[in-house]
């Protein structure tokens, strides 16, 4: 779920994720052994450099919890570049 508001050329981003990691199904059972709840909250800023050029970067922080022992806490920065073409 991505919510921004724009300003002039800059938009603000905040990003909020909630998922589930189901390890009862195929490979994921013998590595995992359970079940574990996701989440993920992030920033970021949009940038337009022209009607049809924009710049994306965020930062991400996430929370995956059911990986022994005491879960998993990736933290994720990306840069993008996005064109539009008309």
């Amino acid at each position: 779920m991505l919510f921004g508001s724009l300003c002039g050329v800059f938009s603000r981003i905040a990003l909020v994720r909630i998922g589930k990691l189901d390890g009862r199904s195929g490979d994921l059972l013998h590595l995992f052994g359970q079940c574990g709840n996701l989440f993920a909250v992030g920033i970021g800023s949009n940038y337009s450099l022209r009607p049809s050029l924009n710049v994306r970067i965020d930062y991400e922080y996430q929370r995956w919890n059911g990986f022994p022992p005491n879960g998993l806490s990736p933290e994720v920065f990306s840069f993008g570049v996005a064109y539009h073409f008309h």
